[in-house]
């Protein structure tokens, strides 16, 4: 069993400039909520300019590869868990004989909200020792 909390202001080795920069947003601000967000966490988020926004808030590595980077990157509960959904869209498409559009838009989506929340699941692995099944 891992650990569920470790320092959060311990820098992590061997990291780049901008995990270092997504890790230390979130050991100063929290981390982003699903749905909604502290105010100060608004507040500190649109003090930064666009580019750090960006870099904090969406994960083009995730949106292009999906469950491969979070496998990639350790997190292979997650991507077993955002295969589990496409698979289960699947099933649920191929019977119910949805239109192409919507199949598309539900991976758009998909990748969409892995690229979103992507930085968060690997500061909660890295800094905090969590490892779940939960999106």
């Amino acid at each position: 069993m891992t650990p569920t909390h470790l320092n959060p202001t311990a820098p992590a080795s061997g990291l780049g400039e901008r995990w270092m920069f997504r890790f230390d947003f979130f050991a100063q601000h929290g981390l982003p909520g699903l749905w909604k967000n502290s105010p100060e966490w608004v507040a500190a988020f649109k003090a930064l300019p666009f580019g750090r926004r960006m870099i904090l808030q969406f994960n083009w590595l995730a949106a292009l590869f999906g469950f491969v980077y979070l496998f990639a990157k350790g997190l292979w509960r997650k991507a077993v868990a955002f295969i589990a959904l496409g698979v289960a869209y699947g099933i649920v498409a191929t019977f119910a004989d949805t239109p192409a559009w919507l199949d598309r838009g539900v991976a758009i989506g998909l990748a969409v909200f892995c690229a979103t929340r992507a930085n968060v699941y690997v500061y909660e692995k890295k800094v905090l020792g969590k490892h779940t099944w939960s999106l």
